[in-house]
């Protein structure tokens, strides 16, 4: 999510990113994913940019909305707003502070999942609310309710999502299965899942459909070269902590019109910094 220099949304920038991923030919968009800084927002943010962000869209590819929220009832309206303006699917993560066991886990997307009929992704982000979504639990949600239809697993274990790719390699239904690490979505697509929805894509959407388009082609030389690129690009999350900044620092590089603000913390990169981040893209230019 872009913002300008007083933190609020500016939509004509992202406007201007969704066309830019488009163009690129990406399989779709998350709006308010991690990336997208959504625990920053309050719920009118939130909900005025699932609106204006979705028509803009306008169908042009599948769009995600994240309606995650450690309030349920938030949650619940973002779902209306996300119902109201047609988008295609939801992502949700666990609520963080107060970790659930299994049981309670169940409970907490069972609810969404019968509030809802839009198919809904499983967001498993253990690092960030210290709940790690087992494959057995995951199986269990998709077998109660049908509008569960996939996962983003963000888990730096590769395992963890071949276990359920493994899980589900026999499913009675279409089951997605996507990595949320840029790191892993050749291994996830190698091992039969579905991809991955990465936050790197905003600044190089090229490189990843290329990487896709590689594997589907059964090109492994062109692979092994774009793979080598990627590793480049990764370089830009050991540069800031939290990665959101070094990410909007690229975009602005990319292109200056989209200005490096975040919502928080209120910290700028140094010179030295900056200059990591210049590198990174001027030896991955040919896909940025």
């Amino acid at each position: 999510t872009l913002f300008d220099s007083n933190k609020e949304i500016d939509f004509s920038a992202n406007e201007k990113l969704i066309d830019r991923l488009i163009d690129a030919k990406i399989n779709g968009i998350l709006l308010l994913g991690s990336t997208g800084e959504f625990p920053y927002m309050d719920t009118n943010e939130k909900s005025s940019f699932i609106e204006r962000g979705l028509k803009y869209i306008n169908k042009r590819v599948p769009t995600i909305v994240g309606v995650s929220s450690t309030i349920l009832e938030e949650t619940y309206r973002l779902i209306e707003v996300a119902e109201k303006n047609m988008a295609d699917a939801l992502i949700v993560i666990a609520p963080y502070y107060y970790t659930m066991d299994e049981r309670g886990l169940y409970s907490y997307f069972s609810d969404i999942a019968r509030k809802t009929a839009l198919p809904i992704i499983i967001y498993n982000f253990p690092e960030r609310n210290n709940i790690n979504i087992s494959p057995n639990l995951i199986y269990a949600l998709a077998l109660e309710h049908k509008n569960i239809i996939g996962i983003k697993d963000t888990v730096d274990n590769i395992s963890h999502t071949r276990k359920i790719i493994l899980q589900f390699k026999n499913f009675n239904r279409d089951f997605y299965i996507f990595s949320g690490l840029d790191e892993y979505l050749i291994p996830n697509i190698i091992w039969g899942g579905s991809g991955g929805i990465c936050g790197l894509s905003n600044i190089a959407p090229k490189l990843y459909v290329e990487i896709v388009n590689a594997f589907k082609n059964k090109d492994i030389d062109r692979l092994v070269y774009l793979q080598g690129h990627l590793s480049i690009l990764l370089e830009i999350f050991d540069i800031s902590n939290p990665f959101t900044i070094a990410i909007k620092y690229a975009l602005n590089y990319v292109d200056s019109t989209f200005k490096h603000f975040v919502k928080y913390p209120n910290i700028t990169l140094d010179n030295k910094k900056v200059e990591q981040i210049e590198k990174i893209i001027s030896n991955i230019k040919e896909f940025v």
